[in-house]
């Protein structure tokens, strides 16, 4: 048998190893693929060849034309459908999306029209929530002052799905976060990379606010975001700001950081943490040197917590995050503001960049082929006593490990971790998860790093 997975031979439980992760192709990391949604048939109150992509499933830029009363298009779904559908937009101006629908129209632009909701543009990514259509003909029209030129872009059609893993990102932090992180920058480097990925990116930061006040609103923020996949996690530069030299105020971010950690792994989504950004302290407590700025908060705080936390996104061979927005800036401070601690235009693409290649190479990126040899064909019966084994044999791990089991629904089951200290630790599982209850039957994925070496892959347990 592959030393990398090895079963017990009890026979209690069925557990089916498959050939390929149940969710894309890293070790459970990956999202589904091919999650837009498409119409079978558009009508629209001008200009409706712009739209033409939504067809097929892509998406569109609309210039409607001039309309005193706003402008609308309408859609008919497969009677197939049955799942919620968003709609994702941008518009340059704050506008109104209305959300109607129709039991009685038969062209899309006839009948009674009912409206079913209402919200107002933001000026990031936007999304219209679409209850399943079952057929019937629903409509967006955009009122307000910007609709009577209307030009909307990022114009898609989404199938998400609950408890499975979307392609559906969140930016969560503060003013660097808010100022640099846009779909139109995210979307192309992560194409470039990984054809095969389709990542909506929403920009939930707000200037200002401290890590409690990302703790504070998130629950209200994933509520409006509930089919989400992943996070990506920058805050606690404000608390820094405010509460430097090291350890001001240190013992409260981390629990802070803790806390969001939790609240997003509790709702199936896979948070991303970076290493707090560099920043360039003027006056008083100058940086440098960096032991007045961030640096301790980042070694001190941040990258136990990647380690711990979110060890895939965790880089070994440096004793870091992966993400590492601290080393970036502080070797090209010409791309910092002139207050130090914000970015230029050129800091704004690189912040995007940083993001985009590293957490969705980790995201996207192919798993080895000794965890497709581990898991092609293999068929085992393991006991709720008795643990499995990941890994290669103790004797032949030398360096520092970790292993994380997730659900389809991508919370972790497991993780576990040695850091390369005393006697060596074997990478087991014994079928139960964080909260020491037996794991319920179903499909899992895990990912073993040890170094620069990953072996990843899923697995079915069968009642």
């Amino acid at each position: 048998m592959n030393p990398f997975f090895r079963w017990p031979r009890l026979a209690v439980v069925w557990a089916v190893a498959l050939a390929a992760p149940l969710e894309g192709r890293s070790g459970g990391l990956s999202p589904r693929e091919n999650w837009r949604a498409k119409p079978v048939r558009i009508e629209a109150s001008g200009n409706p060849a712009a739209l033409s992509n939504l067809l097929k499933g892509k998406t569109s830029t609309w210039r409607p034309g001039a309309a005193r009363d706003g402008q609308w298009f309408s859609m008919r779904f497969p009677d197939s459908l049955s799942t919620p559908v968003m709609l994702t937009y941008s518009a340059s101006s704050q506008i109104e999306a209305v959300l109607e629908a129709s039991f009685n129209t038969t062209d899309g632009r006839n009948g009674d029209w009912l409206g079913l909701d209402t919200s107002v543009s933001g000026p990031f990514l936007n999304k219209v929530d679409i209850p399943p259509p079952k057929g019937l003909w629903v409509r967006v029209r955009f009122k307000g002052n910007g609709a009577g030129t209307l030009k909307v872009w990022n114009l898609g059609l989404y199938a998400p799905r609950r408890g499975m893993r979307n392609d559906y990102w969140l930016a969560l932090g503060a003013s660097i976060q808010n100022q640099s992180m846009r779909q139109a920058r995210f979307h192309p480097v992560i194409r470039r990379a990984h054809p095969r990925a389709d990542p909506v990116l929403f920009n939930l930061a707000v200037r200002g606010w401290s890590s409690g006040d990302l703790l504070g609103n998130l629950p209200a923020l994933l509520e409006s975001h509930p089919h989400a996949g992943y996070a990506l996690v920058h805050i606690g530069g404000n608390d820094v700001t405010f509460s430097r030299p090291f350890p001001g105020y240190a013992e409260e971010l981390q629990a802070n950081l803790e806390t969001i950690l939790d609240t997003l792994e509790n709702a199936g989504i896979i948070p991303v943490l970076a290493r707090l950004s560099y920043r360039r302290y003027p006056g008083d407590l100058s940086v440098p040197p960096d032991e007045n700025g961030s640096g301790p908060y980042v070694t001190e705080i941040y990258d136990p917590l990647c380690s711990r936390r979110t060890p895939e996104f965790f880089d070994a061979e440096k004793g870091r995050c992966a993400v590492d927005l601290y080393s970036w800036f502080q070797r090209r401070p010409q791309e910092l503001s002139a207050d130090g601690i914000h970015l230029n235009i050129r800091g704004e693409e690189s912040w995007s960049m940083l993001w985009a290649k590293v957490a969705g190479g980790i995201v996207y990126g192919s798993p080895s082929t000794a965890a497709a040899d581990t898991l092609k064909g293999r068929i085992g019966r393991v006991s709720r006593r008795s643990p499995i084994r990941f890994g290669p044999p103790d004797s032949a791990v030398e360096r520092p490990w970790t292993l994380v089991i997730r659900d389809v629904s991508g919370r972790i089951a497991h993780r576990s971790r040695d850091g390369g200290w005393g006697l060596r630790k074997p990478a087991v599982w014994n079928l139960r998860d964080t909260h020491g209850r037996p794991v319920a039957s179903g499909p899992y994925t895990f990912r073993f790093r040890s170094g620069s070496t990953e072996y990843s892959g899923s697995f079915l347990v069968l009642e």
